[in-house]
């Protein structure tokens, strides 16, 4: 079978891998952000006491 290299578009595969790329990015940036108002309300409790 010869592939037509002229075909403009993603494949199934790139499609998948830059969808699995996105999640472990939004889920990194999701865990930092929980974090950051975890320490941000510690913070605040402490500057209250």
């Amino acid at each position: 079978m010869i592939h037509d290299m002229t075909n403009k578009g993603f494949t199934l595969l790139e499609v998948m891998i830059a969808v699995a790329l996105i999640a472990i990015a939004l889920t990194t940036l999701l865990g930092s952000q929980s974090q950051s108002v975890s320490f941000a309300n510690s913070a605040k409790f402490e500057t209250m006491a």
